[in-house]
């Protein structure tokens, strides 16, 4: 009776023992299969982030390409320009033969904060006329803080912007070429403008 209870005791602890066995193995399954899962997730959840960028980034691309393009248009001449910014006279409305506030448009590339700005006059700003080689840039800020014109910004939603365009013939500038890189994080997406000036208001 002795060896009998012994065997019978030894076989459940051998039973016992498979079963620990098995459920660590069950364990150690469900945690890879955990750890794969998380993974895939984690794929998904990045590859879904950058599609959104890069249609952030493409639509914004396309939003400043048409308003560049129509401002670019119905420009007849360009008054100033220089590394990061660029006036242009849309008409001679008032037939003065000089710009006035209400004709002009000044676009700033803002490095500093990776902004593309537009200065218009508001509505009911004072009618200052300006000489040909006046310092548009200076007149435009001046506006802007007299509260005759406003500034628009045309995007917000990238890290970086290079700007690059002919700018050392200004005032007798027949074609205006203007290439904007847009960045956000590591994806690029380039803005090619030009537009044709008539040169005469």
């Amino acid at each position: 009776m002795t060896k009998q209870f012994y065997k019978s005791s030894l076989s459940r602890k051998c039973r016992y023992g498979m079963t620990l066995v098995e459920l660590l193995l069950a364990l150690g399954a469900t945690g890879l299969i955990t750890a794969a899962v998380a993974s895939m997730l984690a794929a998904v959840s990045y590859g879904s982030s950058s599609t959104q960028d890069m249609r952030s980034l493409v639509a914004d691309s396309k939003r400043i390409h048409a308003r560049m393009s129509a401002l670019l248009r119905s420009s007849t001449q360009l008054l100033e320009s220089s590394d990061s910014h660029f006036v242009v006279w849309v008409n001679d409305v008032n037939e003065s033969g000089t710009p006035n506030l209400h004709e002009i448009r000044t676009v700033i590339f803002d490095v500093d904060a990776d902004k593309i700005k537009v200065l218009k006059p508001v509505e009911n700003a004072n009618s200052t006329e300006f000489a040909m080689d006046s310092d548009f840039l200076a007149a435009s800020n001046a506006a802007v803080s007299s509260g005759d014109m406003n500034e628009h910004s045309w995007n917000n939603s990238f890290d970086t912007v290079e700007f690059s365009h002919e700018h050392n013939e200004a005032q007798t500038l027949r074609v205006l070429s203007v290439t904007i890189e847009l960045m956000n994080l590591t994806m690029r997406e380039s803005v090619v403008v030009s537009s044709r000036f008539r040169n005469e208001p």
